[in-house]
């Protein structure tokens, strides 16, 4: 198997990643439609928080977020896609964006989670999530980012 590589998101894999999550992902729990429009804004007001999972050249997961720091909200995730659900593309993916946390002391992390999800938030709650609330949509948050090898420390 081809090693996979994570990288920080750019402007030329918008398509791509739309076209990944078209049919998968509706909404964020923030009420955030999945469209073209919305990646992008996301992206233009700051691309470094967001990150594509490659095998080869072809984007196999992303994970999309925000800086919510003027909100006094620490970082929000909007989305978090891998292939085939693959908890590895997200696990390369979390410890990428958790590395650029760090770097930036980004702190806390939540990420929505809609009610018929049950897999994606027990997933969320083994890397350390905790649940801060539960209706139709549970907010999930992080608040101890782990470090990882981004940093220089080990995780």
């Amino acid at each position: 198997m081809a090693a996979r590589s994570v990288r920080k998101i750019r402007t030329g894999d918008l398509a791509s990643v739309y076209s990944l999550g078209k049919g998968m992902l509706f909404s964020s729990g923030e009420g955030v439609p999945w469209s073209p429009e919305s990646i992008a804004d996301i992206l233009c007001s700051d691309p470094g928080l967001s990150f594509v999972c490659l095998d080869r050249k072809r984007i196999t997961g992303f994970l999309i977020a925000c800086d919510c720091r003027d909100r006094e909200q620490g970082a929000r995730i909007q989305w978090l896609w891998a292939e085939r659900d693959s908890w590895e593309i997200k696990d390369n993916l979390l410890l990428a964006f958790y590395d650029e946390a760090v770097l930036r002391d980004i702190s806390p992390v939540t990420a929505s989670v809609w009610s018929d999800e049950p897999r994606f938030a027990e997933y969320l709650k083994g890397r350390g999530f905790r649940e801060g609330c539960s209706r139709t949509v549970t907010r999930l948050v992080l608040t101890d980012i782990p470090r990882g090898p981004g940093t220089g420390e080990k995780p």
